[in-house]
This record gives structure tokens, sequence and C-alpha cells, in this order.
């Protein structure tokens, strides 16, 4: 019975590799995420070898197919009255970004330390906290979602979930501005170009400190409590 290919480390280089049928593969750095997201592929495609199947995932699939893959997954997920949500429009920046310092990358070379690169670049190029935390969450679901198709290893998916997002005040990216209370007499100026349902809506929110949402596509109030 073949013996499974080891993690080894090479003390030279001070890199992880393995031996597959006597071909030596390089890893990445010994002990890093993507030495270990790396050797799990390998272990894949040696398992998929010696069962006589294909491999689950492709060892040549780029950052660039799996976000196209996506966005065409998105044009038809993202929908509302035959319409692409403003979701699929965010998507499409985030991606976007990857592919700008991505592209062609492997997916099976894109693990945690890219996505950081990517997050510090976002910050140098002096987008909001928020905006940037909504990128890299979404790019970190579109590797989820190629895991639920079949097209890359769940651990790739795993490792870039360890990326955490930027938190206030410990980064230079800009923080949310704090939202102030609308005035009264902004909330008087409206009524003119409202009818008188929605006028009263106004009011009811006004006078009971909640706020309108949006559940099953119905528009719905939900009370926080009176200001």
């Amino acid at each position: 019975m073949a013996r499974k290919p080891i993690y080894g480390f090479h003390k030279t280089s001070g890199q992880a590799r393995t031996t597959v049928n006597g071909k030596r593969i390089s890893l990445g750095p010994h002990g890093s995420p993507e030495s270990k997201v790396r050797y799990a592929q390998v272990i894949a495609e040696w398992e998929a070898a010696r069962a006589g199947r294909c491999p689950v995932a492709r060892l040549d699939l780029t950052v660039s197919r799996l976000a196209f893959l996506f966005l065409k997954h998105a044009d038809k997920e993202y929908r509302r009255d035959g319409k692409p949500t403003g979701e699929a429009a965010n998507f499409r920046y985030a991606l976007r970004a990857m592919n700008n310092m991505f592209h062609g990358v492997r997916v099976v070379d894109f693990g945690p330390r890219k996505l950081k690169q990517l997050q510090e670049h976002l910050v140098t190029e002096g987008l909001a906290l928020v905006t940037i935390n909504g990128w890299i969450g979404r790019i970190q679901q579109v590797f989820s979602w190629g895991v639920s198709e079949e097209l890359i290893p769940v651990q790739i998916a795993q490792a870039l979930r360890a990326v955490r997002g930027l938190r206030a005040g410990k980064t230079a990216a800009k923080s949310p501005m704090q939202k102030g209370a609308v005035s009264e007499a902004h909330i008087n100026a409206v009524k003119p170009f409202v009818t008188k349902p929605i006028w009263a809506m106004i009011q009811f929110m006004f006078l009971t400190g909640c706020r309108p949402s949006v559940s099953s596509g119905q528009e719905v109030s939900q009370n926080y409590g009176t200001s």
C-alpha cells in the first residue's frame, strides 16, 4: 500500500515540501497557512489519482477565473424584479480589486497573506473601513461558493476565513462617520412632497423612535425604543 506523502521541512530553505511519485513539490514557507493549503491540495490530487477518479478541484484554476464564474452566478442570484441588485455590484467591485492585484494567480496559491496584502492595499487607496471589510468578506464568500461548486478544496476557503476584518482605531482606514439625529425642521420640510399615508408613517417613526427596514420584500417598522 502506497504511503501518504508527508508534509516535510527543508532546513536549508525553510520551505515546506513533499514528494509525490518521486517528484519533490515545494509548498511554501514551512508552517504557513499557504503551505498547508497547498499540501492539502496535493494530497487531494494524490488520493484522487489512486482512486482512479477526477480530482474535486483544478490546480490551474486562477482567482480571475473563479471571479468570472462567481459573477455569472451572482447575475442570476442577486436580482430583484428582473434587475441586478446593489449586492451584485458590490461583488464586482471587490473582485475587480482582487483581480487588479492578483490576476493570473492560481487559487491554490492564494492564501491569507495575499488576502491581507489586498486588505492593506485598499487601506493605502483611501477606502473606508466599512468598504474594505465588506469587500474582503465578499471575497471570502466567493471562495466558499467555490467550495460548494467543487471548484476548490475546502481548506483554501477555511484558511482565508482566518483573515479578520479591520477594527476602528487599529488601522489607518477611515472609520465610519457617526450619524446624528435629523432636525424636526428638516422632517417638516418634506411634508409638502409626500402623500398623507407616508407623512403619517414619518410622524409615527419620529414619535416612537423606530426606523424602516425591509423583510421579504415588504417594508416594516422595527421599534428600537423612544429617543
